[in-house]
């Protein structure tokens, strides 16, 4: 039997697949680093973030689709990416300063910022919101 994957276009997901890896990578140093130097997690965050804004301003104006057309990489997305990176970045500056005040040291709390912003960057390049 011969079975055929369909291609995938990688550089449409390329904003959701940093962000990913980054939040992946945000965990497994939570693993790994003392509990005093979890607010360097927040910074590496940043720059996942960061870069992430930067391929999204690097694709500016292309028109691709991944999946099937389930996916979309234009304007639109790309404009929203750079709105939920803003966002994510700004919660994660302000939450450095409170998750130390109220002494909560828990550097999971990054990667779900990066999680929930894949999200909704997968939520902005979707075509059909219909489940």
């Amino acid at each position: 039997m011969n079975i055929s994957l369909p291609p995938i276009n990688w550089l449409s997901v390329l904003p959701c697949l940093v962000l990913t890896a980054t939040g992946i990578l945000l965990l497994f140093w939570d693993l790994w680093m003392q509990e005093e130097e979890r607010p360097l997690l927040a910074w590496l965050g940043l720059i996942g973030l960061l870069i992430t804004g930067v391929v999204s301003c690097a694709l500016w104006g292309r028109n691709e689709s991944a999946f099937n057309g389930t996916l979309a990489l234009d304007s639109y997305a790309l404009f929203f990416n750079l709105i939920f990176c803003l966002a994510a970045g700004l919660t994660l500056l302000m939450s450095v300063h409170y998750l130390e005040t109220v002494d909560i040291r828990s550097g999971e709390y990054y990667a779900l910022i990066l999680f929930a912003t894949v999200g909704m960057v997968l939520m902005a390049a979707a075509t059909d919101l219909i489940v």
